[in-house]
């Protein structure tokens, strides 16, 4: 509305004739200034948008700092937010000139700044952030970065995050309408970090890292959607650790999710990141392997099965050995299945290795359904 004014105002007959006076007066400096103000705040409305339209959270932060290499270079930048599950720990991303480094500081719990921020909720300078917490332990840390701004990140259920400014590499000094722009920027991206972290959670299961099983099945449906289309085939694993309730049993629940979560990263280091895996539920879960035949199938269940076998899980200096079944089923172009057809196969193929002894994997086949 504001622009179009403008725009009016510019392309008017009286207005042009009169230039000279309206420059003289200043008046045309007003305008002129006022343009300026509105092309700046469609800009940011601009960026707010896109903002928003970024779906991770590697992807929110290199645009953040893609915005700023327009405006100012930071020496250092780093994100520090809580890690996700954990409660209190931390996972930080570093930046030096605006360009990904290895993490530069270490913080072992998240919660003292939490309570620190719980009541300094703005950006503010690292001397007053020093000053004001009175905890060399907790301000020391950062030192590495050449702190200048420190700036929580905020949601509904309280700080989540804060981010750290090193002193800028060219005119050392924030400009006031850099601290501005900082401070507009980081209270939109606060918001839309957060809202990546809740759908992160929606996705994510809590105690594996790994996808959840209704995510998982909305991933199938779209890959068994593109089978005809791209006439590609698709796998489907699915993994129960052996007597996983004696393992509870005999070491404590606690052991139990150590060897969940261990079980999980050898399932992800052993898959491509076009595949797909999730915890199904309990002790079980499934790899949905994209563009593949039977023998890779196969290998790729038969890899995963080994490693596991091979490797001493430890919680709390206690060795631990754990093997797992597999199951597998298969749908290719010429046999389309539903996903709940695919699930049913690899769930018989499943449990044939565990009549067979466990610590094995079962290809489905048409005789199963007769066992």
């Amino acid at each position: 509305m504001r622009k179009d004014y403008l725009q009016a105002i510019n392309s008017n007959p009286d207005v042009i004739a009169n230039y000279e006076l309206l420059k003289r007066i200043g008046i045309w400096d007003q305008i002129v200034s006022l343009e300026k103000e509105v092309h700046a705040k469609d800009k940011l409305l601009e960026e707010v948008v896109q903002l928003f339209n970024q779906a991770s959270l590697i992807g929110l932060i290199t645009f953040i700092t893609d915005r700023m290499l327009d405006r100012f270079v930071p020496s250092y930048l780093a994100f520090v937010l809580q890690e996700e599950g954990t409660g209190d720990k931390v996972h930080i991303i570093c930046f030096r000139n605006l360009k990904r480094v290895k993490n530069l500081i270490t913080i072992e719990s998240i919660i003292p700044y939490r309570q620190f921020f719980s009541s300094h909720s703005g950006l503010m300078t690292f001397d007053q952030f020093a000053k004001t917490i009175a905890n060399p332990k907790l301000s020391e840390p950062l030192n590495p970065l050449n702190p200048e701004l420190v700036m929580p990140l905020m949601g509904l259920g309280g700080m989540y995050g804060f981010i750290v400014f090193g002193r800028k590499i060219i005119d050392e000094v924030y400009s006031e309408q850099e601290l501005e722009y900082i401070d507009w920027i980081m209270k939109c991206a606060s918001v839309s970090l957060q809202t990546n972290i809740y759908y992160q959670r929606a996705i994510i299961d809590s105690k594996t890292q790994l996808y959840t099983h209704h995510f998982f099945i909305k991933r199938l449906q779209e890959e068994l959607s593109r089978i005809s289309r791209y006439k590609e085939d698709l796998a489907l694993l699915m993994f129960d650790i052996d007597h996983f309730k004696e393992l509870n049993d005999s070491f404590g629940h606690l052991a139990g999710d150590r060897v969940l979560f261990d079980v999980a990263e050898i399932l992800k280091t052993n898959i491509r990141k076009s595949d797909v895996a999730a915890r199904f539920g309990g002790e079980e879960f499934v790899v949905l392997l994209i563009s593949c035949n039977k023998d890779y199938a196969y290998m790729i269940a038969e890899r995963i099965r080994s490693r596991i076998e091979d490797m001493d899980f430890e919680y709390l200096g206690a060795k631990i050995k754990v093997t797992i079944s597999a199951g597998i089923s298969f749908t290719s172009q010429k046999n389309v299945l539903t996903e709940e057809e695919l699930i049913r196969q690899s769930d018989l193929a499943l449990y044939a290795s565990k009549r067979k002894g466990r610590n094995c994997s079962t290809l489905y086949s048409g005789k199963l359904d007769e066992e």
